[in-house]
């Protein structure tokens, strides 16, 4: 093996080690993730309050359309004007409070396709709003609790928006609809407010189904005799205990969705359920009133039922995860895992993470390797169906990385340095090949040599 040769074999040896030994540190998990679905909020960018900006309007502020803005526990004393598509998210609609001071309304919804969901929005005070949303479309108001305004939610030249799983209490009107139209308002408990409990006023064509309207001092619902609302859909909802029932003026609307799916629950209902069937003429108990329910002469529930309809629950997704391993190091492959969530993969589409670290991910399982040691905060974002958020906080403890691994890169690094060296020096000025015939020559006397008189090669006679 001649000198050239040697040099590059031992260099290949030494950086192959070098090679194994990152591979074991800095192994990447796959670049793929499984994702259950798709939904504008898996891809938007996430801004938190009040880690990045103290104020939530600061946020918004700052935000594009398709961002998320996440608000942690606290109480947020503002008025908000949402003039940016985003998805605005409490922690928790029971710790998470916009506080309206009496100054103004406290959430104003200014653009098409906002998401609001998970606080509690109080004390705008009189004349203001809770929740105003005007000359908006497709916009989502859920799962909050909203108190202590002169309207809860107010939507006034709006349509097609969502308001629904909300408790809408203790305000003057809990709901008001004005010039509105293609709404859907599902599944809110509205009680206890100090007029009605919702309000149409020149409306036609919204969908009020699965509420319960319980305990407000007017009416439950109402159409003022001033301003028609007509050929609105209302059924499946709960009118309990409302001083004055139900008035719309005589303004014709639909009661009820038909047979067996049923009209609405009526307090003061004072039939009987001994028969069944579409006419109500068939023997057997169907949940539904044998005689109609009627509100005036152009209203009637022709399938009142017999106790309060139950709606789907607003169903917030569970976020579970692991990783592993446990006692992770600096530069090391983390697996994050929530793949124990793909059971619920009907009503979950996807998990969104942020690893504390500026770096975030998306997918069922995924992998994340932190630079340097510390604690990090790994937030685990749910996403369901609905758009719902489930979150999840694990704290993940870094530490360095072992002594004797870092000792075996650096030796190896230096040992190839040297070995460089050498081979560099040698090889260029031919003193590896004198030193090595040199080492022969004194070492192995019955073995031929060259010397080199006059700058000719003479070989030696062997020695016998």
């Amino acid at each position: 093996m001649n000198h050239d040769t040697f040099c590059a074999t031992f260099l290949l040896i030494n950086l192959l080690s070098i090679s194994l030994c990152l591979q074991d540190i800095d192994k990447e998990g796959p670049s793929t993730f499984e994702e259950l679905g798709n939904t504008a909020l898996l891809g938007a960018k996430v801004t938190r309050v009040p880690d990045e900006f103290e104020r939530i309007q600061e946020a918004i502020n700052n935000a594009a359309d398709g961002d998320a803005i996440l608000v942690r526990p606290g109480t947020y004393a503002e008025n908000i004007v949402v003039n940016r598509s985003v998805f605005l998210v409490g922690a928790n609609q029971d710790l998470t409070f916009i506080e309206g001071r009496g100054n103004f309304h406290v959430v104003t919804i200014a653009t098409n396709n906002v998401v609001l969901s998970g606080f509690t929005i109080q004390n705008g005070g009189f004349p203001n709003y809770g929740v105003q949303i005007r000359d908006v479309v497709n916009s989502i108001v859920q799962c909050n609790t909203v108190i202590n305004n002169f309207v809860g939610i107010m939507l006034r030249n709006a349509g097609s928006n969502q308001i629904r799983w909300n408790n809408i209490s203790k305000n003057r009107f809990g709901i008001f609809l004005a010039h509105s139209t293609k709404n859907i308002i599902y599944a809110n408990s509205v009680s206890n407010n100090e007029w009605n409990g919702i309000e149409l006023d020149w409306c036609e064509r919204n969908v009020i189904e699965a509420n319960t309207f319980a305990h407000n001092v007017a009416y439950g619902l109402e159409i003022p005799i001033n301003t028609p609302a007509r050929s609105n859909d209302i059924y499946h909802n709960s009118f309990i205990n409302n001083s004055y029932g139900v008035s719309v003026s005589g303004y014709s609307n639909t009661w009820d969705d038909g047979y067996p799916s049923g009209g609405n629950f009526w307090g003061g209902y004072v039939g009987v359920d001994e028969f069944g069937g579409w006419r109500q003429g068939e023997s057997g108990s169907d949940g539904i009133g044998d005689a109609p329910y009627t509100v005036d002469s152009s209203n009637v529930d022709h399938y009142p039922l017999m106790a309060p309809f139950s709606p789907t629950p607003a169903s917030t997704p569970a976020a579970i995860f692991t990783y592993s391993p446990e006692k992770p190091c600096a530069g090391e492959v983390i697996t994050f895992d929530a793949s124990m969530l793909v059971h619920d993969a009907e009503s979950i589409v996807g998990c969104v993470w942020d690893f504390g670290d500026g770096a975030s991910s998306k997918g069922c399982t995924v992998y994340h390797t932190y630079a340097s040691s510390g604690a990090y905060t790994v937030e685990l974002h749910v996403v369901s169906n609905e758009g719902l958020l489930g979150t999840e906080f694990q704290i993940v403890t870094v530490e360095d990385q072992p002594t004797n691994v870092v000792w075996y890169v650096m030796t190896a690094v230096a040992t190839t340095i040297i070995i460089v060296a050498i081979c560099i020096y040698f090889g260029k000025s031919g003193r590896l090949r004198r030193l090595l015939h040199k080492h022969n020559h004194k070492n192995n006397p019955l073995t031929s040599s060259i010397i080199r008189i006059n700058n000719k090669v003479i070989p030696q006679k062997r020695i016998k």
